[in-house]
């Protein structure tokens, strides 16, 4: 829970903080978009890009050296915050404020969850300056900053040309966080239609002064498809993210299907979308269901809503025999029921086919689980040595490697622990000092050229 909102901030961002040059003063304002967060807002589970923006906000909160403003989009139009609005809505956000009584559009808004209702009516009631269409916007970021700064978009909401346009003649240098490029590189695990969606997205940061990414393969994939799509890239910085605390928790959560002896726990986290992989996990519990008693195959807790495109995984989920028996599903769990739900786990199962980041393997070493991942090179930037990194495809590796560490004595499994001690997370703290180095050179034009992927 947030006091003033300074305290929980700061605890989090404060010391992200790095010693700038001399010759590279602070940017005199930063905009940071909250679009997605309150466009999220009706969601209790975070993605992994929703736990960014929300890191980037504690960050913004945790200081007040600069002109900090807030940037939202409603149906209405364009609002900005300042830090007391920004405050009132990280509070309830996170779960430290109380909903507020709704206004009179959220009243009128039935088709909204009520959470979401919430969310816009604290934006609408804390707003400061209103654009009520796109070309109201620049003049109104130029009133707001008058010597100019920066723009952060670290969420993808609002990234098109016509914005990033509008916010370059309000003044502001935008810089671009891009967790992936996947919808391009893979469009058949995209939404029908993401790849061009995406494209737009792409043209939008092609124009901003500095793109930062989650990993240097996201960069380097960022790079190679600007080249492809005949794009002149700004400048692009590969800037590892932090892992937060989201799931560390205290132990202990009665199981579903735990009616006699505590079985082997395994859990796999993520939207349940294509490129997760999760029909080859569910084809080898099938298999363990046809083959084994259900009183020897360990448990599987799959944590995360359904995505799309994904018929038949969610045929499986909805009709498979093994379900509610030795699989479950939990659709809108959140953090402290996954995290306690990871205590008990005898691996983290990610066996992504492809990954911009490894967040969720992450925030699992972090607490001390071990982890059986896809060896992707975003796994191999987060995890180093440490996970049991396997092909994705290879689905008797997956089922030697989980009846390994089902084991009470998995040698695999104790090695990787072993590996586990020697760990350390990467630090937001360290992200945001790279940040604060990067951005007054994005404002001025000049980058650091050592720094660029």
């Amino acid at each position: 829970m947030k006091d003033a909102g300074q305290d929980h901030a700061a605890g989090k961002a404060a010391q992200g903080a790095a010693a700038r040059s001399p010759r590279t003063p602070a940017p005199k304002g930063l905009l940071l978009d909250l679009t997605r967060s309150i466009n999220r807002a009706k969601h209790q589970t975070l993605s992994g890009i929703d736990r960014v923006e929300r890191a980037y906000l504690d960050w913004m909160l945790a200081s007040s050296s600069v002109t900090r403003l807030y940037l939202c989009r409603l149906s209405d139009g364009w609002r900005l915050l300042d830090r007391a609005g920004a405050v009132a809505v990280s509070g309830f956000l996170d779960g430290g404020y109380e909903a507020p009584a709704l206004d009179l559009r959220a009243r009128m808004s039935l088709v909204k969850p009520p959470r979401a209702r919430a969310a816009e009516t604290l934006v609408r009631r804390h707003t400061i300056a209103h654009a009520r269409s796109l070309a109201q916007l620049a003049p109104a970021i130029e009133a707001a900053f008058p010597e100019g700064g920066v723009y952060l978009n670290v969420g993808h909401d609002n990234l098109a040309p016509e914005v990033t346009g509008a916010i370059r003649e309000g003044g502001l240098a935008p810089v671009v966080l891009l967790h992936d490029v996947i919808p391009m590189d893979y469009p058949e695990f995209a939404r029908p239609g993401g790849a061009a969606q995406f494209r737009t997205r792409l043209e939008a940061a092609a124009e901003a002064a500095l793109i930062v990414t989650n990993s240097r393969y996201t960069a380097e994939r960022v790079t190679a498809r600007m080249t492809a799509e005949g794009l002149s890239a700004p400048p692009v910085h590969a800037n590892i993210l932090g892992i937060g605390e989201d799931l560390l928790r205290p132990p202990g959560i009665a199981l579903p299907g735990e009616d006699g002896p505590e079985r082997p726990v395994f859990v796999q986290i993520g939207t349940i979308e294509p490129r997760k992989n999760h029909l080859m996990v569910l084809n080898l519990w099938r298999r363990m269901w046809d083959q084994r008693h259900p009183d020897r195959t360990p448990h599987l807790h799959i944590v995360g809503r359904r995505g799309w495109e994904n018929e038949q995984v969610l045929d499986m989920l909805d009709r498979a025999p093994m379900m509610g028996r030795t699989v479950f599903e939990h659709a809108d769990l959140d953090d402290e029921g996954a995290a306690r739900l990871l205590d008990r786990a005898r691996a983290l199962l990610l066996p992504s086919l492809v990954e911009g980041f490894g967040l969720p393997l992450g925030e699992a070493l972090m607490a001390g689980v071990p982890v059986i991942a896809a060896d992707l090179p975003p796994h191999r930037e987060v995890g180093r040595e440490v996970p049991e990194l396997l092909d994705p495809l290879d689905g008797p590796a997956w089922l030697a490697a989980i009846d390994d560490y089902a084991r009470d004595e998995s040698p695999r499994r104790a090695a990787q622990l072993s590996r586990l001690a020697g760990w350390q997370a990467p630090r937001w703290a360290d992200h945001f000092a790279e940040l604060e180095r990067l951005l007054p050179a994005a404002l001025d034009g000049a980058f650091l050229s050592e720094g660029a992927a």
